[in-house]
């Protein structure tokens, strides 16, 4: 079983727990390219309400990867989560069965950057939960350049995914935040578990479908 609890004062909090990445971060190398492929992750991750005095306490866990952050290219491929995701808390709680969240926001280099995250024949079987929930990915948040381009191709959820907000819960994906922007590409894709939201893409904000 993985655990993780944000801790922290002051400012805003984010934790990232995966399966087999935490978290890719390569803010200050944009040409920084992340891969994982041929994973697979057993084990249940239970991410734990934040602590301290911090003004948000974003959780992001992932069964494969809990948190892209700033990286220009990440590529998932042929990676299997079997473990189940239980992340409750307050704030903006993002959990998927392969990627929890990528997020870039509005540094200097991500204006004009081409972007390019990609999650291939990639399955979820374990039960995911958070405020927000996809069974393989998750969802976006301060997503900074059109540039970015999102692409899940042959993904399969079998598990069951609850997301604690109402309407944010996707079979393939899950919510994007008010002020994600990016081009999204979902192909043979498909979704055999039990949804409190919607089969493939749950909610979108400011994306090109």
């Amino acid at each position: 079983t993985i655990n993780s609890t944000c801790t922290g004062n002051g400012g805003n909090l984010h934790c990232g727990a995966g399966g087999i990445v935490g978290q890719f971060a390569a803010n200050s190398k944009p040409d920084a390219v992340g891969t994982v492929k041929n994973s697979r992750n057993y084990a249940d991750i239970i991410l734990i309400t934040g602590a301290g005095s911090a003004g948000n306490k974003d959780k992001m866990a992932g069964g494969i990867v809990g948190r892209i952050y700033g990286s220009k290219t990440v590529y998932v491929q042929n990676c299997v989560n079997s473990g189940n995701i239980v992340n409750p808390g307050t704030g903006w709680a993002a959990s998927g069965g392969i990627v929890g969240q990528a997020e870039t926001y509005n540094y200097s280099w991500s204006n004009s950057a081409e972007c390019d995250i990609e999650v291939i024949s990639c399955i979820n079987l374990g039960k995911i939960n958070g405020n927000n929930a996809g069974g393989i990915f998750d969802s976006t948040a301060q997503i900074a350049t059109s540039g970015l381009i999102f692409t899940f191709t042959n993904c399969i959820n079998f598990g069951e995914v609850v997301a604690n907000t109402e309407g944010n819960g996707g079979g393939i994906f899950g919510a994007t935040s008010s002020d994600a922007i990016g081009t999204f590409n979902i192909t043979k894709c498909y979704n055999a578990g039990k949804v409190n939201g919607a089969g493939i893409f749950a909610k979108t904000s400011q994306v090109t479908p």
